[in-house]
C-alpha cells in the first residue's frame, strides 16, 4: 500500500494565509498539489487542513476536486473544524472502498479545532490524525487518547506537530515504529519532522521518503506498507 500525508494548509501554499490568497491562486496552487500527487499514484491520502466549502477559499470542495482528479473514488473526511468561515478538517482519500470509518474530534480546550478520521482499506486500518500545535500538554493527551484505541495492523499518518522525541514517547511499547531517519517536512520554524507515517508490529516500510515541492508549508511524506515478514 503506497500512502501519502500531507497537510495541505487550505490549499494556500507557502503563502501567508489562505484569505489573502485569489481564487485563481488557490486553483492554480490545488492544480499544483494534483500534479504531484498523481505522478506518485497512491492508494491512499490522508489529508490535513483540507477545506470543504470555506469562505476563505471561495466555497471550493477541495476534498472533492481531489478525490475526482486523482481517481480515489472513496473519501471520507471529519470536519473539525467548522465556523463561520466553513468546514475545513482531517479526510482519507482511497481507491479501495473505506470500511468501519470512524471520526473524533479531540476537545481538549475551547481552542481546540483538531482530530482524526480512520477507516479500514487495502487490508489495514489507516488513521489520518492532526494533533495541537501551540500545547505540549495537550498534544500529550490527543496522542494518548488515539494510541489507546489502536489495534491490528494500522497505520497513523498525519501533522503530529511534534519531534521524535515526543512521537517515539507516545508510542512507546506499542510495537509501532516508523523509519529513523527521514528529512524534515516543516521549515518555517527551522528545519523540523513534524508530519509522520507510523506503523503496527504488523507491518514494515519498504520505501518512506520526504517529497519535494511547494505543495504547502509542509512537505508531503510518501511511504509504501507491506505485510511483516
Amino acid at each position: 500500500m503506497r500512502i501519502i500525508t500531507l497537510n495541505l494548509a487550505h490549499g494556500r501554499g507557502r503563502g501567508r494565509h489562505q484569505a489573502f490568497r485569489s481564487r485563481r491562486s488557490l486553483a492554480r496552487q490545488l492544480d499544483h498539489v494534483i500534479e504531484v500527487l498523481r505522478e506518485q499514484k497512491p492508494d491512499v491520502l490522508a489529508l490535513q487542513e483540507v477545506d470543504r466549502r470555506s469562505r476563505w477559499t471561495f466555497g471550493v470542495n477541495q476534498l472533492d476536486v481531489l478525490r475526482d482528479a486523482l481517481e480515489m473514488p472513496h473519501a471520507s473526511a471529519f470536519m473539525h473544524q467548522s465556523w463561520v468561515l466553513g468546514e475545513a478538517g482531517t479526510a482519507l482519500l482511497s481507491t479501495a472502498p473505506l470500511l468501519d470509518v470512524r471520526c473524533k474530534g479531540f476537545a481538549e480546550s475551547w481552542r481546540d479545532n483538531k482530530g482524526y478520521v480512520s477507516a479500514k482499506t487495502h487490508g489495514v486500518t489507516v488513521v489520518s490524525a492532526h494533533t495541537d500545535f501551540a500545547n505540549r500538554s495537550v498534544r500529550e493527551r490527543q496522542m494518548r487518547a488515539l494510541v489507546r484505541q489502536l489495534e491490528g495492523p494500522t497505520v497513523v499518518a498525519g501533522d503530529l506537530n511534534d519531534q521524535v522525541s515526543a512521537v517515539s514517547r507516545w508510542f512507546e511499547g506499542t510495537g509501532f515504529h516508523t523509519e529513523a531517519e527521514a528529512a524534515p517536512t516543516f521549515r518555517k520554524l527551522g528545519p523540523r519532522r513534524l508530519d509522520w507515517v507510523l506503523a503496527s508490529e504488523h507491518l514494515r516500510f519498504a520505501l518512506y521518503e520526504t517529497l519535494a515541492g511547494d505543495l504547502s508549508d509542509h512537505q508531503a511524506v510518501l511511504a509504501e506498507i507491506v505485510p511483516a515478514k
